[in-house]
């Protein structure tokens, strides 16, 4: 099949959805497919992200590094003035989208604007994947409330209609079917790599080491994260543990600012390779607001490292909490503190049962998120002549 990977987000960003995209890509290129990725360029992505979010995204990866670690062999960037004029550039993508057997794309709306109306794409077979959230169940800013307004619209409906749309839960499958009309939808969630993300060994040490890994922006709660190491600071436990931060983005001055107040606070940066921080953490820490499906709890869990997380949908289908980990109320800095002294405690006192709950959170990971189980789903999914539900 010859596939296109379409995503106005830069893929040098390196987000969650990019990276997924650049994973499933390689996988069904090595399965015989032929791939290309058409995304939008850095400067694009920063006329689009400033003016509304007043904030850039990063270039996290080279192109040079996107060939080499992930096989991107064909990829094309377009540009402000693709988008408005009728450019070679715009042409030749446009005869790409509309030779190939099927595209992948994530459901930002805006995007669907483009591939509609500016690319004019008429494949019969586009696969949205709801890696954006359709609903912020906390919007706070004027932003958030328009997402949450358009995104249960009839307008988000239409652009759904005669399309394939992959839910990452069956949360997001109950509110798709209420806003279009018989869609062709099928619920899988994310994947990862068991093998590459393999079982850590435990050892007790004299600091009790808390990781954060991923993008450091809002819906992430790291304003959030920074209150709970404030509030940390205050407890008798605090001087026994040890904070990292592994990832970039616009908050990441919350993080910064930790480091320079608190000699055990460490923040890193944005690292391709993160394995080896999932084995050297005793647990990792996500406050998340909202979320997708989050890859980096899958890749913990499949590491065998146990988890303080929210009740934030996507959170909650990866991690049972006091089984695999602990689970937060979103936006409730006292109650994930909680947990994490709660996680500290059982890791000092008794250590066995600690082990126990990062070992289930392994066999959680390998019995239900195998991405080699996952990815063979969706390319069945993409490849069915299924058009609506049964």
């Amino acid at each position: 099949m010859k596939i296109v990977f379409f995503d106005f987000v830069t893929l040098n960003y390196g987000g969650g959805c990019e990276l997924h995209f650049l994973k499933l890509g390689k996988w069904l290129k090595d399965k015989g497919n032929e791939v290309t990725f058409i995304t939008g360029s850095y400067s694009l992505n920063n006329l689009y992200t400033v003016p509304i979010w007043q904030k850039r995204h990063s270039q996290n990866i080279s192109d040079e590094e996107l060939k080499k670690h992930h096989g991107v062999n064909v990829c094309y960037k377009f540009s402000l003035k693709d988008l408005l004029l009728p450019t070679k550039n715009r042409k030749l993508i446009r005869k790409f989208l509309n030779s190939a057997d099927a595209i992948i794309s994530r459901n930002e709306l805006f995007e669907m604007i483009i591939l509609k109306f500016i690319f004019r794409s008429n494949q019969k077979i586009v696969l949205y994947e709801l890696h954006t959230p359709i609903k912020y169940p906390s919007a706070r800013i004027l932003q958030s409330k328009i997402h949450n307004l358009l995104y249960n619209s009839k307008l988000y409906g239409f652009f759904l209609n005669k399309t394939k749309i992959r839910a990452l839960t069956a949360d997001q499958e109950k509110v798709i079917k209420k806003i279009t009309n018989k869609p062709c939808i099928r619920v899988i969630p994310n994947g990862i790599n068991i093998s590459k993300f393999n079982q850590k060994s435990y050892k007790k040490r004299r600091y009790f080491k808390v990781y954060y890994v991923g993008r450091m922006t809002e819906p992430k709660g790291i304003d959030v994260l920074y209150q709970v190491i404030q509030i940390l600071s205050k407890r008798e436990e605090f001087k026994n543990m040890k904070f990292y931060f592994v990832g970039a983005g616009s908050e990441e001055h919350f993080l910064k600012r930790l480091e320079k107040s608190f000699s055990n606070c460490n923040f890193i940066g944005f690292q391709l390779d993160v394995i080896n921080y999932y084995h050297d953490a005793d647990i990792i820490v996500a406050p998340s607001r909202w979320e997708g499906f989050p890859f980096v709890l899958l890749e913990a869990q499949a590491c065998g490292t146990p988890i303080v997380t929210t009740r934030a949908e996507g959170c909650r289908e990866i991690v049972s909490d006091g089984k695999n980990g602990w689970i937060a109320n979103i936006d409730d800095d006292r109650d994930i503190a909680n947990k994490i002294v709660e996680a500290y405690l059982l890791w000092k006192n008794d250590f066995q049962n600690f082990v126990k709950i990062g070992k289930s959170g392994r066999q959680n990971a390998v019995q239900k998120y195998d991405d080699n189980v996952i990815n063979h789903k969706i390319l069945g999914f993409v490849r069915g002549s299924q058009t609506t539900l049964q």
